[in-house]
Formats: C-alpha cells, structure tokens, sequence
C-alpha cells in the first residue's frame, strides 16, 4: 500500500509490513505539521490482516467519518489528520482496458446477479446496485445509479460486464479513482474502491477473483495479432525493405531484357 499526500506536505510511503508513526515528533516514521496535527497523532499496522489505523487521541477522519479508536483502512481511502489529507492508493495501477475490444459474444463464466457494487459513503450508503450489463453512474433519468445534476453530467461513468470482464469507463472531466488510481478506463477487479464524485462504490463479484480471464484474454489478442502481422510480413523485413527489394528485381528483369534485345539479333 502507499500512502500519498494530495497537497503535497510529504512525499510518497511505501508502507510497509510493522508500525508506521505520523506526527509533529521528531521520532515519527512520517513527520508532517500541518494544523491540527498533533506530536504524536496516528499509528498505522501493516499485516497480513490488513492495514489497520490507530488514534493516538487527536482529530482523524476516515472517508468524513470520525475515527474514535481503529479502523480498517482499504486503497482509495482518504485519512485526514487534522487538515492535513492522506490518499491510500494500492501499489500497482489498475489493470487499463486491452486495445482490443473483448468479444462480447464469449461465453459468460459468471451468472446474472453475482456483480454489485456497493454504496459507501453519502446518499448512496449501504444501498446495492446489480451489474448484468451496463450501470451507469450520473444524472440522466435513465441513470442506473442517479446523482444531483447540479454537479454531475448526464453520465459520469459506467461500468460494463463482457465475458466475465467488468469494465470501468470515464465519461466526465472529472476523472474518478480505483483504489486511490485516477482512471479512465480500466478492467476492475474484486474488492476495488471506486471514487466517482466524492462518492464510494465497491465492487463485490468474488467469481472475477478466481477467474484472471480479462488479462489473459488481453494477451491472447496481443498474441494472435502479433502471429497475423507476422504471416502478413516476414520476420525482419521493414515496409522499406521489401520496396528495396521489389526494385532490385525490376532492375535485374529490365537488365535481362535488355541484353535479349542487344543480342538476339546477332545469334
């Protein structure tokens, strides 16, 4: 997991495995001053049981949510120590969608309902959406999961299932986030954070995480395209190649013809 700061009052952590201190000390694993941020403010745990935060009894907010004690923190989070923001992002990027349109005619592995996203945070909290093809996020009427047009477009973004395949696609200037990423198109996985407009999603489908098949299908395409353009072109030999060679046989045939005509007549 890393831990970003949006304004730019430290620079990215890579956190890892043990504690991890945050404050105004000069002892602290991550030293930051900002108002509100106390000597001794936070401590974060990394372990094969999550990444856990603890209040060491200042102001913390996780998500606009109060944080007494501990939480459970998930990549896209945002923690904010006093007024001092931190973005959580996962360590790789999500996986962008494959140049290659997916055959939407694939047989489905995942049955119709097993998709959903889930509501996080704002007007959206604890409600499920169920994806079987297209959901669309915005304030369209048709909008699957509406939102206030005095802030959204007509369509923000969307998420679409081809094959097994989610797909998340950006369709509003401003840009959503999967798992603290900004993103415009991209394949989603099991348990990503989505951030579209200040509001949380995340996507719950435990099939997608036995079945890699959108990546695997990406380099399948890959591999018969690269196979196609080889049986189209031969090994090594460029566009300019094969003219150079094209023109040397014109010169070599013309050459021929040439001496028939200089020596046919004397034979």
């Amino acid at each position: 997991m890393r831990l970003t700061f949006p304004h730019g009052e430290s620079a990215d952590v890579e956190l890892s495995a043990g504690d991890t201190t945050i404050g105004t000390a000069e002892g602290s694993t991550i030293r930051i001053a900002g108002v509100g941020v106390s000597a001794n403010h936070a401590r974060m745990h990394h372990s094969s049981a999550g990444l856990w935060l603890r209040n060491l009894g200042s102001s913390i907010h996780v998500n606009s949510r109060a944080v007494a004690e501990l939480a459970l923190l998930r990549a896209g989070d945002r923690v904010h120590l006093g007024d001092v923001e931190m973005l959580l992002r996962s360590v790789a990027e999500p996986m962008p969608v494959p140049a290659e349109p997916m055959p939407a005619d694939k047989v489905r592995e995942i049955e119709h309902g097993t998709v959903v996203l889930r509501g996080l945070s704002g007007p959206v909290s604890g409600q499920v959406f169920v994806l079987n093809d297209v959901l669309r996020i915005g304030s369209d009427e048709h909008a699957q999961i509406p939102l206030d047009s005095r802030y959204a477009a007509a369509e923000e973004a969307r998420l679409e299932l081809i094959g097994d395949c989610v797909m998340l696609v950006s369709t509003s200037p401003v840009t959503p986030r999967v798992n603290g990423w900004p993103v415009q198109q991209v394949v989603l996985a099991h348990g990503d954070q989505i951030e579209v407009r200040g509001l949380r999603f995340m996507l719950s489908a435990p099939g997608l995480a036995k079945r890699a098949s959108c990546e695997v299908r990406a380099q399948e395409m890959a591999e018969l395209k690269q196979e196609s353009e080889h049986e189209m072109v031969p090994p090594n030999e460029t566009a300019t190649g094969a003219w150079l060679r094209l023109l040397l046989m014109a010169l070599a045939l013309a050459a021929v013809i040439t001496a028939l005509l200089l020596f046919l007549p004397s034979l």
